[in-house]
């Protein structure tokens, strides 16, 4: 019931005094209070029915988001950890690789001493000493060391490392076979592909690892 409609029961039953049928009035005014309560009470349901639902809602995005960013995370977590081993297997390529030059060119230069006076590259490699074939050991040694890694070094290293090893193999082929004229000539030409090798690859390895800028 209307506040109007009960404002105007109320105003008939002054005027009509004692001849007014006041049960009327009485059950239209407790008719009107509970109609209030009820309608109080609805509202109330229906906003706490409303809150449930917007806090389900709620929840279930919170949960959503929650496994998005346990997601992203593992997922960057795993490419973070590829991504360091693969910096650690170029690491250990780039070390053994150096490591391996520089033992390869280090005994070539030890090899030149043996040439150091006029006329010595004439003489035949067996009057040398023992210390002169141990060094042509580790030269040998040193440079099929180089040769190991190659087939997966493709894999591990830049492109210009690789084919920085690849120039060096072929032209130390070329020498070793048909370009020297004698021991000494193929000494002091391999001790230059050595060197060139070794500044290209210590060059190329610090870009690479992060380690440092060139200008080369």
């Amino acid at each position: 019931m209307q506040i109007e409609q009960l404002k105007s029961l109320i105003e008939t039953a002054v005027r009509d005094g004692l001849s007014y049928q006041w049960v009327m009035l009485v059950l239209a005014i407790i008719a009107a209070a509970v109609g209030s309560y009820v309608g109080a009470y609805l509202g109330k349901k229906a906003e706490a029915k409303a809150a449930r639902e917007d806090f389900s809602i709620l929840l279930h995005q919170v949960r959503e988001t929650t496994r998005e960013t346990e997601a992203i995370k593992q997922l960057l977590s795993g490419k973070a950890w590829r991504s360091q081993k693969q910096w650690e297997f170029k690491e250990r390529y780039y070390g053994e690789l150096l490591s391996h030059l520089h033992a390869f060119r280090l005994s070539l230069r030890e090899l030149s001493d043996y040439y150091i006076e006029p006329g010595s590259e004439h003489t035949p490699d067996s009057q040398q000493g023992e210390h002169f074939i141990a060094l042509k050991s580790q030269a040998w040694e040193a440079y099929r060391s180089i040769k190991k890694p190659a087939g997966n070094a493709v894999l591990f290293l830049s492109p210009r490392t690789v084919k920085a090893i690849d120039h060096l193999v072929k032209e130390h082929w070329d020498l070793a076979n048909f370009g020297a004229i004698c021991t000494a000539d193929y000494v002091d030409s391999a001790y230059k592909l050595a060197c060139n090798a070794y500044e290209a690859v210590v060059a190329e390895a610090s870009l690479d690892l992060g380690l440092g800028s060139n200008d080369a």
